[in-house]
C-alpha cells in the first residue's frame, strides 16, 4: 500500500513539473512571438505553432528530467517524445481546421469564436493530452512486461 501511495505522488509530481514546464515555455516563446489580436490566420496559426512547441519542449523536458531524477528504469525517449508531440499535434490541428473555416466563412467573428474560446479550450486539451500521451509507453510496456495469470476451474 504505501509503495503505491508513493508510486501516485512520484507520478503526481511528474505531472505537475510537465505543467509547470510546459507553461514556462510557452511564456518564455511568447516573449519572442505573440499577438493578442491576431489580424490574419497566418498569425493567428503561428502563435499555435509556438504554444505547441511549448507544449512540446515543456512537457517532455520536464518528464524526462523527472524521470532520471528518480531513476526509471524505461525511460523509452523516442516513444515519449513521439507520443508528447502527437497529443500536442492533434487538438491544434483540429484548432487549425476549425479556424481556417471560420476563417473563410465568418471572418468578423474570428477573433470572438476561434482567438477567444475555442483556442483556450483546445490548448488546454492540447496541454493535458500531451501530458497523458507522455506517460502512455510507459504504462502500455509496464501492462504488456506482466505475465498474465490463468485461472483453471477445479470442478
Amino acid at each position: 500500500m504505501a509503495k503505491t501511495f508513493q508510486s501516485l505522488l512520484a507520478w503526481l509530481g511528474t505531472v505537475a513539473a510537465q505543467w509547470i514546464g510546459a507553461n514556462l515555455c510557452v511564456f518564455l516563446l511568447s516573449l519572442f512571438w505573440y499577438t493578442d489580436r491576431p489580424a490574419t490566420w497566418t498569425q493567428f496559426m503561428i502563435n499555435v505553432a509556438f504554444m505547441g512547441v511549448g507544449f512540446v519542449i515543456g512537457i517532455y523536458g520536464a518528464g524526462m528530467f523527472v524521470l532520471r531524477r528518480r531513476k526509471v528504469a524505461n525511460l523509452l525517449p523516442r516513444p515519449r517524445f513521439l507520443a508528447t508531440l502527437t497529443g500536442s499535434l492533434l487538438p491544434l490541428l483540429v484548432l487549425g481546421y476549425i479556424s481556417w473555416s471560420v476563417y473563410q466563412t465568418r471572418p468578423a467573428e474570428f477573433q470572438t469564436l476561434i482567438v477567444e474560446q475555442r483556442q483556450v479550450d483546445l490548448a488546454q486539451t492540447a496541454l493535458w493530452l500531451s501530458i497523458l500521451f507522455f506517460h502512455l509507453p510507459g504504462w502500455l510496456r509496464q501492462w504488456a512486461g506482466r505475465p498474465v495469470e490463468i485461472v483453471r476451474e477445479t470442478a
